[in-house]
């Protein structure tokens, strides 16, 4: 037995978008950083994936995506599907696009002014000096001294975090 007949998937999306004079902002399920989401395809033919919404409306306004390029917001609004504010780019675009905004690292997040903080610049810089003086034989051992993970002692030791302190 056959179910109900699928709505089209722009009449799924326009109903879940409240259109202002600004942005056009979608109200369904959003992925964790804000981005609208939906599924669409079909179970039975395997094309049943989850899709952001800002590419589905570039899609319906504009046609396919070509490859290689994708969508990127002008209004720096995640949930935003207003179809002048997307714009086609490039990954490193949207990459020179967000440090120019400054939307990178938020100014003022970096260090111990990062909410997730959990060290002090000092602690960094006492831990770095012990690890370079061979206190520790492994990251495990590093971490469990500062009370952190191994992976964050590592990535500490090799600067993939707190970058800035010395």
């Amino acid at each position: 037995m056959r179910g109900p007949k699928p709505r089209p998937v722009a009449v799924r999306v326009w109903e879940k978008v409240v259109r202002t004079e600004g942005c056009w902002e979608w109200t369904g399920s959003k992925h964790r950083f804000g981005y609208g989401q939906m599924w669409i395809g079909s179970k039975r033919d395997g094309t049943w994936r989850l899709v952001s919404l800002h590419r589905i409306v570039w899609e319906l306004e504009n046609g396919p995506i070509p490859s290689g390029w994708q969508i990127n917001h002008s209004c720096d609004n995640p949930p935003c599907v207003r179809p002048s504010h997307l714009v086609l780019g490039t990954p490193a675009s949207n990459a020179n696009d967000r440090e120019t905004r400054g939307r990178g690292i938020r100014p003022g997040a970096q260090g111990e002014r990062n909410h997730n903080a959990i060290l002090t610049e000092a602690q960094v810089v006492r831990f770095r000096r012990e690890w370079e003086e061979g206190r520790w034989a492994t990251y495990a051992e590093a971490g469990r001294s500062l009370g952190v993970t191994y992976v964050s002692a590592r990535n500490i030791v090799l600067r993939r975090t707190w970058r800035l302190v010395a």
